[in-house]
């Protein structure tokens, strides 16, 4: 994946017999040529085919919070809050959200917006963990937090730069408490590390950012991954994302080294997915060409097992629409808004050409 590239889909032309095909992995009759048959084909498929529904909200700050509201409608005792105006702190706070139980909201550098304070005040946690240095979240909104009804403790978890502060985020998030698998993802963009953010929370795994254009591992990262029993490293995105001599030095560390990418951050998105799941009920769609929605909607991805692929605005990659019915998906969940994902996304037209 070049992760410096965004493809803009080309118009969806595909007939609905066509996505029926994708969706269900239904034969399509050689003989499929009269409007009848087509009709029967897509109306059998159409019984099998998922719900298509969406977290939406006006801005990015309120998409976090009703996804916080699905995933926690009865309160919860901790909740992570994260800028929402950048990606590199956040990046592996998704994981870190998941493994103790919180949601992760979004704020404006030097102040809550009122719709997320009022989720504080209905969460009612007593611990919110702040992600990211004053560049990111000011301390005048870590003074904020003192006004919200439950009066939580606040801590800030905070490093040099975004590459300490992961792996800062990781010991404090993780300590000892961690299993066999993490996921490295580059710290310069954020589609990769944002799709392997679901999938790593499905497994109680952290996602640890690393300069991927460098030649080899740093050794802070090094450090901080041989500390703890991993026997599998998976590294989500392809050799643009994260250089061969990052992903070498790793194979001379651990057991087992899984490279996750594609020919772009559409098909790492499938690799990911397709290397994490086998089965689940649900499936999350985000934009891939900006993060915030994608940034809220991998704590809950997460947290249901569910995975999340990002898509490009206006169309659905027929290879998702595949996995979708690999899957054997009944719902399908939208994160944003129709400006980050068209309706034509929620109808799930396929794109045409290359995604």
């Amino acid at each position: 994946m070049n992760p410096s590239r965004s493809r803009h889909p080309l118009v969806p032309a595909v007939t609905a017999v066509a996505v029926a095909v994708l969706l269900t992995g239904a034969a399509l009759p050689a003989s499929a040529t009269s409007a009848t048959e087509s009709d029967q084909v897509a109306a059998e498929a159409a019984a099998a085919a998922p719900t298509v529904d969406r977290i939406g909200g006006a801005d990015r700050f309120t998409v976090a919070v009703n996804v916080s509201k699905e995933g926690y409608p009865d309160g919860n005792g901790v909740a992570y809050l994260v800028t929402g105006l950048d990606y590199p702190d956040a990046l592996g706070a998704a994981p870190a959200a998941v493994h103790t139980n919180g949601p992760l909201l979004l704020t404006a550098r030097d102040t809550i917006p009122p719709v997320v304070l009022g989720e504080l005040n209905r969460l009612k946690p007593n611990l919110v963990i702040i992600v990211g240095g004053p560049n990111s979240v000011s301390a005048a909104v870590q003074s904020q937090l003192a006004g919200v009804v439950s009066a939580p403790a606040v801590t800030r978890v905070q490093g040099t730069d975004r590459y300490d502060t992961s792996r800062k985020l990781f010991d404090y998030a993780f300590g000892s408490t961690v299993g066999p698998i993490a996921y490295v993802a580059t710290g310069r963009n954020f589609p990769d590390a944002l799709s392997a953010g679901a999938a790593a929370g499905s497994v109680d795994a952290p996602v640890v950012l690393v300069d991927g254009a460098q030649g080899e591992l740093d050794a802070a990262t090094s450090g901080t991954l041989t500390a703890q029993d991993f026997t599998t490293i998976k590294v989500a995105g392809g050799p643009a994302a994260v250089s061969p001599g990052i992903v070498s030095d790793l194979d001379y560390l651990f057991d087992s080294v899984v490279r996750l990418s594609g020919a772009d951050r559409y098909q790492s998105s499938i690799a990911i997915n397709r290397d994490g799941f086998s089965a689940s009920g649900r499936v999350f769609l985000a934009t891939g060409s900006t993060f915030p929605d994608a940034l809220a909607g991998a704590a809950l991805a997460g947290k249901l097992d569910a995975p999340l692929f990002v898509v490009p605005s206006t169309c659905v990659p027929p290879a998702v629409l595949t996995e979708i019915g690999t899957l054997k998906a009944t719902r399908v969940t939208l994160l944003g808004g129709p400006a980050a994902l068209a309706p034509s996304v929620q109808a799930l037209q396929p794109c045409s050409g290359p995604e």
